[in-house]
């Protein structure tokens, strides 16, 4: 099992790296991840305040987090 960190997350939902996001893909894709508490909550802090996105998109980006991988 992988651990994952906040940069891979934002990497991967913001795709806004031309070399970094495909890597978070791939890392991603791997399934098997572990994502500690803290990075969750860091993630939808950075999403919240540094990209402004808004609640639903947040909420879905963790529905996917949660659920998904």
């Amino acid at each position: 099992m992988r651990a994952i960190d906040t940069n891979i997350l934002l990497r991967h939902f913001r795709d806004d790296d031309p070399d970094q996001s495909p890597l978070a893909l791939r890392v991603m894709s791997t399934g098997h991840l572990y994502c500690a508490k803290t990075v969750l909550l860091e993630f939808e802090m950075v999403m919240r305040h540094v990209f402004d996105e808004k609640k639903p998109e947040i909420s879905r980006c963790i529905a996917m987090i949660l659920f998904h991988f």
